[in-house]
């Protein structure tokens, strides 16, 4: 027993003649039947004393370390998003650039480190917190610290969890930050583009009687080369496995290009070769085919035709006529549309990209060159409107020529689209007669009227006895208010004379014709897509931890000076004689050099000997 009534507390254990342990008196330690400490659980509900900012502010030590580390831990949050928001939508960079995940991870660390830091310091102040209660006991300052020491006593903790308690258990959920944060990033499918410099193999021009041979004025035979652009241009010719596309000749481009080594981008660009610009209108016609208006008489009457013309005066360009009957009446007009086609050079945009993307019967697909090739084709994202023309090309007359430049296309594109479908009535019954390709196509889309009259209605075809067959209708043989033939056909020519000029580069003997063209790269790439909703759920973990830790600090201006759980602190705060200071010294680190040499064993001290 010290002086005063104070409990010494030795380092040996007791032995028999000593006196008991002395407790305060339970009713100093007791309010309202319950334990002091464990009546309150934060510590400013224990502090009976009024708290004034007066006392706060003339504090004589301020952690401010733990405070700093609470801040930066926060501002760490602040930093992850930076990093998720400066990586999203982006591309996956190469092994040689630092990941994402790598800079979290930091991030996290030091986040953890900070949080460890500060916790250090709350229970510090905690723990001398309750050292300064005036009821505290052996056991509550034991408790202080091994609460704050142990998750496991945590666990266990029972009636005796408090904020110390607390702001442990929260300091240990800090690992979910890394889960969360991993999960915040994401990769998707997306897209890289970059420019670079590509070599296409394409004429810009087409030699003299390019198409065709003429006999007296008239096309006889199609010239070598344009007869193998046919090949690949008309689906109709019954050659397996072709598309509208070819090999680019220049198999190699530099690295990063779309040569025949890339087997991931597509380039797209534009190159300059003979083609046709266009020049339409629409008119109209009247047209009468009701039955009852001749008197049963019979006669033909038009339903559609298409007619293509062209004069070796003046073979540079054609003509193009269109008329449908597209309405559900006998009597009424024609849907019109007059093109005028010239032969011009032209812009197309194209694009190259691996065989691979081919489907898997193409005849290209499946040829083997004893090495790799991409493919070259006019961009099928793109349309004859697309096409920029650039100039008209002039064609002089070729009456007295033997062949013909264009007018193989013209040959080609008559027998394709010349047409003409009538329907003929013979006083009883219609007649359908198609001429060409395309009137043979026909599928007659018919309406009939309701018993009311309106509105009409799609049924099956009505019968060819029947005089109001006349108010059927083509399917499928207007597109936006005009004849679909005029897109069909501008689409078929603008494949066949880009084919042309490929062909022209690939077959010619006695000419190489390439093009360098600027071209913007496409490849598909990994992007990281950023789900917030999980960064989210780390700053709410980590501001939920910052808030727990925080009342750990409740107190610190109590204390003289910045104190710590070491040996001779806590050993000063129990007033145990091996440390205390003849001089009266409060600073630990002075207090050490005055007993640091001091032995732990009572014998040592006594000069007994080795214990």
């Amino acid at each position: 027993m010290g002086t005063g009534g104070t409990v010494v507390i030795t380092s040996h254990a007791p032995i028999e003649h000593d006196p008991p342990r002395q407790r305060p008196p339970l009713q100093h330690r007791v309010v309202d039947g319950t334990r002091f400490w464990a009546s309150r659980f934060f510590p400013w509900s224990a502090d009976k004393a009024e708290v004034k900012l007066h006392d706060i502010t003339k504090a004589r030590y301020v952690p401010w370390l733990g405070l700093g580390a609470l801040a930066l831990s926060g501002l760490t949050i602040l930093f992850s998003w930076i990093v998720l928001r400066v990586i999203d939508g982006h591309r996956q960079r190469e092994e040689r650039y630092l990941k994402p995940a790598s800079w979290l991870s930091a991030i996290l660390s030091g986040n953890s480190v900070l949080l460890g830091f500060a916790m250090s310091e709350g229970i510090t102040i905690a723990w001398w917190f309750t050292v300064s209660q005036r009821n505290a006991t052996v056991r509550d300052i034991h408790e202080a610290w091994s609460l704050g020491s142990s998750l496991f006593t945590v666990l266990r903790a029972g009636k005796r969890f408090n904020y110390i308690a607390l702001a442990t258990l929260f300091v240990a959920s800090i690992p979910l930050n890394g889960l969360l944060l991993q999960n915040a990033i994401t990769t998707v499918p997306g897209t890289h583009v970059n420019t670079t410099m590509i070599e296409v193999g394409i004429a810009s021009d087409l030699p003299r009687g390019f198409s065709a041979d003429l006999s007296d004025g008239s096309i006889s035979t199609f010239g070598q080369i344009f007869s193998q652009a046919l090949v690949f241009a008309d689906r109709d010719l019954g050659f397996s496995g072709v598309d509208p596309v070819f090999i680019n000749s220049p198999l190699w481009n530099g690295s990063g290009s779309c040569g025949a080594d890339d087997l991931w981008g597509t380039c797209t660009g534009r190159v300059s070769s003979p083609g046709f610009s266009a020049d339409c209108a629409d008119f109209s016609e009247p047209y009468d085919i009701d039955p009852k208006s001749r008197n049963g008489q019979p006669f033909s009457a038009v339903i559609f035709s298409s007619k293509i013309d062209w004069d070796v005066n003046a073979p540079g360009e054609f003509n193009l006529t269109l008329r449908l009957k597209d309405a559900t009446d006998c009597v009424g007009q024609y849907i019109g549309r007059s093109c005028i086609f010239r032969a011009a050079r032209v812009s197309y945009p194209i694009t190259l990209f691996p065989r691979s993307e081919l489907s898997v019967g193409s005849y290209l697909r499946n040829l083997d060159l004893g090495t790799s090739f991409n493919i070259l084709s006019l961009d099928p994202n793109t349309t004859f409107d697309d096409d920029h023309v650039e100039s008209d090309i002039p064609v002089p007359s070729e009456a007295d020529s033997a062949n013909t430049t264009f007018g193989g296309v013209v040959k080609y594109l008559k027998s394709v689209y010349d047409a003409e479908l009538t329907w003929d009535w013979n006083g009883t019954h219609w007649h359908i007669n198609p001429t060409g390709k395309q009137a043979e196509y026909a599928v007659i889309e018919t309406y009939i009227l309701e018993p009311t009259g309106l509105p009409r209605s799609a049924s099956a075809a009505s019968s060819l006895a029947d005089p109001n067959y006349c108010k059927n209708r083509l399917f499928g043989y207007q597109e936006n208010g005009r004849p679909a033939l005029e897109y069909q056909l501008k689409d078929r020519l603008r494949h066949l004379m880009f084919l042309s000029s490929v062909m022209q580069n690939i077959l010619d003997p006695d000419f190489w014709y390439t093009q360098n063209v600027t071209a913007q790269r496409t490849t598909s790439v990994p992007q990281y897509k950023i789900l917030y909703r999980y960064w989210a759920g780390s700053l709410a973990v980590t501001v939920t931890i910052i808030c727990m830790i925080i009342p750990t600090f409740w107190g610190f201006w109590l204390l003289s000076g910045k104190l710590t759980l070491s040996p001779i602190d806590t050993a000063t705060a129990l007033e145990a004689p091996l440390v205390l200071s003849e001089n009266s010294i409060e600073d630990s680190k002075s207090r050490l050099e005055e007993i640091g040499s001091r032995p732990l064993s009572s014998l040592r001290r006594e000069g007994s000997g080795s214990p």
